[in-house]
């Protein structure tokens, strides 16, 4: 984090959806909550950008049925700093709602309490605390259906 500029942008490819950086820093605790693991290789290096490519993957796109997923991340750095990352994830047909969906109709009936408290209005938090929580419950979840 020390790295990144104070006015960093983590931006979404395909999306108008963009983080500051202490937004990014906070959805970064989504992965230590949910074990991620990141594997990535330099693609490309100017005094100007850094491209990498990787795969990611953690506990609950595991526990949803998703493995790995392919990215690419663009950094742009000023003054030795990164001053914006354009990150892109190949979801191919994969789709987090619909793989989540299974566990959500199951918390519905049988953790509704806890459901609401991590999904609310169905939406994701990318904290550690949520992403704790949220691979808990799939473990519930996997125990109680398979």
């Amino acid at each position: 984090m020390s790295c990144l500029s104070e006015t960093f942008q983590l931006e979404f490819a395909g999306t108008d959806f963009t983080m500051p950086k202490a937004s990014a820093r906070r959805a970064l605790e989504w992965d230590v909550g949910t074990n991620g693991q990141v594997e990535w290789e330099i693609e490309r290096v100017t005094t100007q950008e850094v491209r990498i490519v990787g795969h990611e993957t953690n506990d609950f796109l595991q526990l949803i049925g998703i493995g790995k997923l392919a990215f690419r991340s663009r950094f742009e750095v000023s003054a030795g700093v990164i001053t914006q990352q354009v990150h892109e994830v190949d979801w191919g047909d994969t789709s987090i709602d619909e793989a989540l969906r299974p566990a959500v109709e199951w918390a519905t009936a049988r953790e509704p309490d806890e459901l609401a408290a991590i999904y609310p209005e169905g939406r994701l938090e990318y904290t550690r605390d949520m992403g704790e929580r949220w691979v808990s419950l799939l473990r519930r979840w996997r125990a109680a259906t398979v």
